[in-house]
This record gives structure tokens, C-alpha cells and sequence, in this order.
């Protein structure tokens, strides 16, 4: 979990352009609103809210879990790019 306290994500999103060119930020929709996605795009950086009810699922794939999502929506970022 990462905190999503406002100079925390500047703290990290620095940081991690310190190491890479391009950066691009996908977090799910729920209680930090479009407060988040704000923050990002004000810094330079491309984000998506993700709605879980829109990510394709397997057959059989019911339950959600954090590594599950962590796994499939960076191919999701790539297919909108």
C-alpha cells in the first residue's frame, strides 16, 4: 500500500523519475477520488483511474486481489496507450 498523502506521492514520484524517463500511474477508483489523479497530472505524468467493474476477467477469476490487479492492469495502461 502506498500512502496517499499529498507530499508523500510528490516524495515518491520523484524518486522514481529520478530513475526512469517515462512515467505512467494507474491507481483503482474509490475513497482518494480524482484528488490523486490531479496531483499526478499537475506533476507531469500520465494516470488512469481504473474502475474494477471494467477490467476483462478470465472465467473463474471471481475473486480481486491486489497482486492479481498489479499484474493485469499494466497490460490494460498499454492497450489504451
Amino acid at each position: 500500500m502506498i500512502d496517499s498523502a499529498p507530499d508523500a506521492v510528490e516524495r515518491l514520484i520523484a524518486k522514481l523519475a529520478k530513475r526512469h524517463r517515462d512515467l505512467a500511474f494507474c491507481y483503482e477508483a474509490g475513497p482518494t477520488g480524482y484528488g490523486l489523479h490531479r496531483q499526478i497530472t499537475r506533476l507531469g505524468h500520465d494516470c488512469i483511474v481504473v474502475a474494477p467493474s471494467l477490467i476483462p476477467k478470465r472465467p473463474g477469476e471471481r475473486v480481486k486481489t491486489n497482486r492479481r490487479d498489479a499484474l493485469t492492469w499494466p497490460s490494460c495502461i498499454v492497450q489504451e496507450s
